[in-house]
């Protein structure tokens, strides 16, 4: 069974149960068979909300196919980007999707590379309204400077990002095609990741020299879980 629910559906339901049923993405380190389709689409102002609106159509039509496990819509609060996250339980299974509708084509398949969420346990959990801050940084380069990035990134998060107690947790994917890293960030709030990212300087992102990086904070538009 799909759930998705509005912001005031699930304050409804907290307050006649006592306990939240929200529609949930829970990341976790790839194993076994499972992938993530992720699509970073380009937008602006004038255009976001027709943006949003067709690819929260496109995710309650994937939500629909045989494998789909879990999907969310993110939005940049500058309206520059919108950005299609779908989970799915094999490779096989997001490629039947996507080659049942030509929307889906801007999806491209990811693992996640590496996980750490302060708050405890081996997984990321976001959900529509209960995310203090989420920063998602789309990183580009090429293939044989992926796995360069891959470390320079794990080393400024480890010695820097992860060790500010704002920090909630992250999430790094790596692109199959190997020319991109996204990584996917809770923070307790923006300001405290403007004030980090000022304080980093050139160093900010782990991408100097070895990419071009894309951080923005996003708010969590739509999520949708069997």
């Amino acid at each position: 069974m799909i759930r998705t629910l509005t912001l005031a559906a699930m304050l409804a339901a907290t307050q006649v149960t006592g306990e939240t049923a929200t529609p949930m993405v829970k990341i976790e380190k790839s194993e076994g068979r499972q992938v993530t389709a992720i699509a970073v689409l380009e937008s602006n102002r004038d255009t976001v909300a027709g943006t949003v609106k067709t690819q929260h159509l496109l995710l309650k039509q994937l939500s629909d196919r045989r494998g789909f496990r879990a999907g969310a819509l993110f939005r940049s609060r500058d309206g520059e980007h919108v950005i299609l996250y779908t989970q799915w339980e094999s490779a096989n299974a997001w490629e039947q999707a996507a080659k049942a509708g030509a929307d889906g084509s801007g999806l491209r398949p990811f693992s996640v590379a590496y996980l750490a969420n302060r708050r405890g346990g081996d997984t990321l959990n976001l959900a529509q309204g209960t995310a203090p801050a989420i920063l998602i940084n789309v990183i580009s380069t090429d293939p044989e400077s992926i796995d360069k990035l891959y470390e320079f990134w794990v080393r400024g998060a480890e010695r820097y990002w992860l060790t500010l107690p704002e920090v909630i947790g992250a999430a790094l994917h790596r692109s199959a095609d190997r020319r991109t890293i996204i990584n996917i960030a809770e923070w307790t709030s923006g300001e405290a990741w403007k004030a980090a990212a000022a304080h980093a300087g050139e160093n900010f992102a782990g991408a100097h020299g070895v990419g071009t990086s894309d951080p923005k904070l996003y708010d969590v538009v739509a999520v949708i879980s069997r």
